[in-house]
């Protein structure tokens, strides 16, 4: 299985295309994709111009900048016309580092063990929750 992982920006997104044990095989960059910033037409020339793959992914994960909870569906069904064969998944940057630094699954012993942020519960390891700031709350 092919995992396709995007971490953008508004002025540039890294992808990595990854084996199922998280081996890389392919990177590159492209510009920003952000759909408060862009058209549809403007996404999908990023996506089938400058996004050059050796092979097409079973699963893609986008987290951007510009991946509001209004703007999830939009980005899905954007990704889902670049990858018609794939699980597409969109989020926003903030769960993606959190996904990044901590994994998918929260771990820890309370409920004070955890960071929250947003709907993600992340294990911080300290006896206190903080709430992480967001484009929602700006």
């Amino acid at each position: 299985m092919k995992i396709l992982i995007a971490d953008s920006g508004s002025t540039k997104t890294d992808w990595a295309l990854v084996d199922e044990q998280g081996n890389v095989m392919v990177t590159c960059k492209t510009q920003g994709i952000s759909p408060i910033h862009q058209s549809d037409a403007e996404i999908l020339d990023v996506l089938c111009k400058e996004l050059v793959l050796s092979e097409q992914p079973q699963e893609v994960f986008f987290y951007g900048s510009g991946v509001t909870e209004a703007m999830k569906s939009r980005m899905k069904s954007l990704l889902q016309q670049s990858f018609p064969e794939a699980k597409v998944e969109a989020e926003g940057d903030m769960l993606g580092a959190a996904r990044a630094l901590f994994g998918k699954k929260p771990r820890g012993k309370s409920r004070r063990d955890f960071l929250l942020c947003g709907p993600v519960c992340i294990n911080t390891g300290i006896a206190c929750p903080f709430l992480c700031r967001n484009e929602r709350s700006q």
